[in-house]
């Protein structure tokens, strides 16, 4: 988390960042899973994210109302959520990235005056859904297990924000 300062991240491997809770409500127990966030930021003055390796997690990168983000050069394969995700932010720039093997938004953006420049991002094997379990037990014991198709969503979703984009490279999604 960074909250006000500015943030430089290069050469880092981000590995199986799964978040998972647990309540219970008496004789029940309840699990869930995929709250996970790599990297957040709310008001900082700049983020830079640079040749990062982002491995097998729940959700990525969310920012709020960073005036200056720079993302070059990161890879992410196996995220069960979004990507990357802004919210409010200036000058978001995005150059040559790629994404595997992941669903749900891989690029998210909204908020007014905000600007997005994507040049060379690579999506593989990405997808809109993806299914997940749930498990409940009571003392131990199993009482169900279901598995559930997630809703769909786009890859790129933008609103109230402006979206320059080159160099998009879609495959076998």
């Amino acid at each position: 988390w960074d909250y006000g300062g500015s943030s430089l991240l290069i050469g880092n491997t981000f590995t199986e960042n799964h978040d998972s809770f647990r309540y219970t409500y008496d004789p029940y127990i309840y699990e869930y899973g995929g709250a996970a966030v790599d990297v957040s930021a709310n008001t900082s003055t700049s983020i830079i994210l640079q040749d990062n390796a982002f491995t097998d997690g729940d959700s990525s990168l969310s920012f709020y109302a960073v005036p200056s983000v720079d993302i070059e050069g990161n890879t992410w394969d196996d995220y069960d959520s979004g990507i990357m995700n802004f919210s409010s932010c200036g000058a978001v720039t995005i150059n040559d990235n790629q994404v595997t093997n992941s669903y749900g938004y891989v690029l998210s953006g909204y908020g007014e005056g905000m600007t997005l420049s994507v040049d060379t991002l690579s999506l593989d094997g990405t997808r809109p859904t993806d299914s997940f379990s749930r498990t409940y037990d009571l003392d131990g014991n199993l009482v169900s297990e279901y598995t559930y198709q997630s809703t769909a969503y786009e890859m790129i979703y933008i609103n109230d924000a402006v979206l320059d984009m080159r160099d998009l490279s879609v495959s076998n999604s």
